[in-house]
């Protein structure tokens, strides 16, 4: 059931909390500026 990712994936390395803090926020920006253009915020 699962072989078909392990095929896909070479890298199964654990994801630093920093690491995870900045995608989250970089994330949480994106959806921000997202929600200003779709008000025509601009």
């Amino acid at each position: 059931f699962f072989q078909a990712v392990g095929q896909y994936y070479e890298d199964f390395s654990q994801t630093s909390d920093e690491e995870v803090r900045e995608l989250l926020a970089r994330a949480a920006s994106d959806r921000s500026a997202e929600g200003s253009i779709r008000r025509g915020e601009q």
